[in-house]
Order: structure tokens, then sequence, then C-alpha cells
């Protein structure tokens, strides 16, 4: 299989046990979970999760085919004025256009 888990509900259980450690590291600078299969319930524990990190810069979400959705569970971490605000997000092969996605990624880039 091309994605890491096919099962969303086994990748929402990964990032929840992800996310449980971004306010407790001092070193977690980088996050690369390409290949996930995300839902809408992943990004938004995501969201969540990246609100509390105090020292992430990177977000890669290479291969993980987003839906419009997913994009707008993650907006409140990504445009977020309160967070240290992701330096370098990754959003490659994911088949994103500019129909479906292209304004909410405006609004991610006006943020940084």
């Amino acid at each position: 299989s091309q994605y890491l888990s096919l099962d969303c509900f086994f990748n929402q259980k990964l990032i929840k046990s992800i996310c449980t450690n971004f306010s407790k590291s001092k070193v977690l600078t980088e996050l690369n979970i390409c290949g996930m299969n995300l839902s809408k319930e992943s990004c938004e524990i995501l969201s969540q999760g990246l609100l509390t990190a105090k020292f992430l810069t990177k977000l890669n979400l290479n291969f993980c085919l987003p839906k419009r959705d997913c994009l707008l569970a993650l907006m409140p971490a990504l445009c977020s004025p309160d967070i240290v605000p992701i330096a370098e997000l990754s959003l490659a092969a994911n088949g994103l256009i500019d129909d479906e996605c292209g304004e909410l990624i405006a609004k991610i880039v006006i943020h940084h």
C-alpha cells in the first residue's frame, strides 16, 4: 500500500498519541507524517495538538491526500497567532486543486 495505513481509525489513534507529547517536548521541531491517510477527525486532533506545540516549526503532510474538510480542521492551528508559527508546511503530492482548497491554502500562507 502507498499509505502508512488505509485505516483512518488507526491513524486517528496514532495522531492522538503523537499529539499528547507536543506540550511536553522541548526538542520536537519537525513532524513528518507523510503517507498517512488523514480523516477530518485525525486533522481535528492534529490541530488541537499543534495548538500546544511549543517548538514545532515544520509540518510535512505529503501524500496524505487531505480533503477540504481536513484542511478546514487544521486551520485553527495553522492560522493561530497564539502559537509558534509553522514556518514550513509541506502539502506536496496531495492532488490539491485550486477549486477545492486554493482559498484555504492562501489563508495559511497569509498567516505565515
